[in-house]
């Protein structure tokens, strides 16, 4: 499966919904992930700024720690565990 964000190919992935439940119940647009990335999204986001600011994948592309971050992880091997700081 190819990860929406990094474009990667992943043997795993998770679901990231664009609108945390904790802030929408009803939402139900997700997008697939892989596990760095989602995490990398938790770490620079809370879930308001996901609500209200980050919650479509080009506004969370755009934003420049983002963008530093997936010029650095397209260059690493998908089949690897990444750990994000």
């Amino acid at each position: 499966m190819t990860c929406e964000l990094c474009q990667r190919e992943v043997g795993q992935f998770t679901h990231h919904h664009l609108i945390p439940k904790s802030r929408d119940k009803k939402s139900k647009e997700l997008v697939v992930l892989c596990k760095a990335c989602h995490g990398m999204i938790h770490r620079i986001f809370d879930n308001k700024e996901l609500e209200t600011e980050y919650f479509n994948l080009n506004t969370i592309r755009d934003h420049p720690e983002v963008h530093k971050y997936l010029l650095w992880v397209r260059k690493q091997d998908p089949n690897k565990k990444i750990k994000i700081r």
